[in-house]
């Protein structure tokens, strides 16, 4: 299993798109779509992402579910319905829409955030200071 590590740096160019990181993008390499489903977080000022197969895992696995629960169905008409296809160009850029970007407050400057099996966009000053507030969090619970 590849796994997304690291913290990236990158910058919107003047026409909206993004370098996503070169080994972000070899993991993703090996998915069915050339790009990432990316979506609001639900907790935090960023943008959840992940590779298309674990947005078809989550979908099978609610199929097993009773489909009349309110938990289920709140995945489905939020998740599912909040998530986007970003695809990749030939130079491995994307364009991430306004509406993501303004959710994570990001304007020209932007951090890739890898989390395991899948990664985060922040606004880097936004990172910085939630880095370090769970750093603090941690050192308590130690």
């Amino acid at each position: 299993m590849n796994v997304f590590l690291s913290t990236y740096e990158k910058k919107i160019d003047k026409k909206g798109r993004v370098s996503t990181p070169g080994t972000f993008r070899n993991i993703l390499s090996q998915e069915s779509f050339h790009g990432f489903v990316a979506f609001k977080s639900y907790f935090l000022p960023t943008i959840d992402c992940f590779g298309i197969s674990k947005m078809e895992k989550l979908s099978n696995k609610l199929e097993n579910e009773n489909p009349f629960t309110n938990h289920e169905a709140n995945i489905e008409e939020n998740v599912f319905a909040d998530a986007v296809m970003i695809q990749f160009d030939s130079e491995g850029r994307t364009t991430i829409s306004k509406e993501l970007l303004d959710h994570a407050q990001v304007s020209s400057d932007l951090v890739f955030v890898g989390k395991g099996s899948t990664f985060q966009i922040w606004e880097p000053k936004l990172f910085s200071e939630h880095q370090e507030n769970m750093r603090k969090r941690i050192k308590k619970e130690i």
